[in-house]
């Protein structure tokens, strides 16, 4: 990806991702370092956040709404729509034929996010067609197209990799019509293999007895029956990555969506206890 040789402020290109879009607030989610701490943090009315919101660099992650609600960052309360982005983990496709992004920015070596501005905002249901189609298009994750998705804030430091997170290319001019997106395909990641009918277990973290499956493979069977106790003995781990790839595991293995839901939800690694449906809209992304 081409590197522009001047660039604004990140503030500026947060400001003119936010333009895009109705709705009437943001969200800044930070990760605190020294603790590992999620703060999903206030609602912002834009412009009015000041570079001096991102004035701890060596001790937070910093994160950003694209899109904006008018309530909770919840799918019931966006705004309508109007950048389509992509998060580029290095298996993407760099061809975007007549389709530059407005903006790319890069979170760590070979990483990007990508946003393409469309000349008019459209509806949530017709927009998340076209996102998850161009994602689908192009080879970006699978699970970075989500309306209610946080991204990482230009300018800040991705203590992951301990890089700064870069502008790009700052192209706003370049806008684009939402049919111009290839609509979204379902796809299975990998054919599902045929299975008999079984029955769910609902009690506690573990499933129950004889559980034993040869088609799951031994690290997803591990994360489904940790316990609380172990789980907090392995210290500090990327619990949504963890999560991702037992799902994707038990569905490519020929669990339903609805038997990996039940099974994701009584683990002691899920995350989503108080917010199931970010649970079930993550499984839909991975059977996807």
């Amino acid at each position: 990806m081409d590197y522009d040789l001047f660039k604004p402020q990140p503030i500026e290109v947060l400001n003119a991702i936010w333009a895009q879009s109705k709705g009437r607030q943001i969200y800044l989610p930070t990760l605190l370092r020294s603790t590992d701490t999620w703060m999903e943090g206030p609602a912002w009315l834009p412009p009015n956040v000041g570079s001096s919101f991102f004035d701890r660099p060596d001790e937070v992650d910093y994160y950003f709404t694209p899109l904006k609600f008018d309530g909770k960052r919840r799918r019931q309360f966006i705004g309508n729509p109007g950048v389509i982005f992509a998060d580029l983990d290095g298996d993407h496709r760099e061809d975007y034929d007549d389709m530059p992004p407005s903006i790319a920015i890069a979170t760590s070596p070979g990483h990007y996010h990508a946003y393409w501005f469309l000349d008019t905002p459209a509806p949530a249901d017709l927009w998340e067609q076209y996102a998850k189609g161009w994602t689908q298009e192009i080879g970006g994750d699978p699970a970075g197209w989500d309306i209610t998705q946080v991204l990482r804030v230009p300018g800040t430091i991705n203590h992951k990799y301990g890089n700064e997170v870069q502008i790009v290319s700052f192209r706003p001019e370049r806008t684009y019509p939402l049919y111009a997106f290839p609509k979204a395909t379902m796809r299975p990641v990998l054919e599902r293999r045929a299975r008999p009918p079984r029955s769910v277990s609902l009690r506690g973290t573990l499933i129950e007895d004889g559980f034993a499956d040869d088609l799951l493979p031994l690290t997803a069977r591990y994360w489904l029956t940790v316990t609380p106790e172990e789980l907090r003995a392995l210290g500090k781990i990327d619990r949504s990555a963890i999560m991702w790839q037992t799902e994707k595991a038990l569905i490519s293995s020929g669990y339903t969506i609805e038997e990996t839901y039940q099974l994701m939800y009584f683990t002691a690694i899920n995350k989503w206890v108080d917010e199931p449906e970010k649970l079930w809209a993550e499984i839909i992304k991975a059977a996807s």
